[in-house]
């Protein structure tokens, strides 16, 4: 079932609650990569829309009864398909995510698809602490040609704290 399956995971949190030390470290590459803000209306189209599962979080995963593949029903499969999309440990629950389910039809020819979106859906980039300035350089000059307005975020220490402020620099 993975060969024919590709999950896109997003975090329905406002740009203030992403930017936080947790979210960042587990998805911005421990602070030396960078994370993305998006319009989700300008990101998924209508048609997808449908398609986005509300991930639960569960103190354990869910069960499945054993049996040969041939003998589960279409129904129990597409179950089992969404269970193992949506459901993940308690623990996470404050990442707030859904998750896009995609559907290959020929996964040799599908494995590396690349997702490009609506210019004007990608509002923020949030460089990470550990950022090399050789990467920061590089991505504002690939912010800077773009025809659509995009913030810029660079995460830095807060004195006697254990947060982190995040410079806004305009770009576009």
């Amino acid at each position: 079932m993975s060969k024919h399956l590709r999950i896109r995971s997003f975090s329905a949190q406002t740009a203030d609650k992403t930017l936080n030390n947790i979210m960042f470290s587990h998805y911005g590459d421990s602070h030396r990569g960078l994370c993305y803000i998006f319009d989700s209306k300008k990101l998924i189209q209508n048609e997808l829309v449908a398609s986005l599962i509300k991930v639960d979080y569960l103190p354990g995963p869910a069960s499945v009864k054993s049996k040969s593949p041939d003998e589960f029903s279409d129904e129990e499969l597409e179950e089992i398909s969404r269970n193992m999309v949506k459901i993940k440990s308690k623990g996470w629950d404050y990442e707030n995510e859904w998750r896009l389910r995609i559907n290959l039809g020929n996964p040799s020819e599908n494995i590396n698809e690349i997702w490009e979106f609506e210019p004007d859906a990608l509002e923020g980039i949030v460089l990470g602490l550990k950022t090399t300035k050789e990467d920061e350089e590089r991505i504002i000059t690939l912010a800077e040609k773009r025809q659509a307005k995009v913030n810029i975020y660079k995460a830095e220490r807060r004195y006697g704290s254990f947060y982190l402020d995040y410079e806004k620099n305009n770009i576009n």
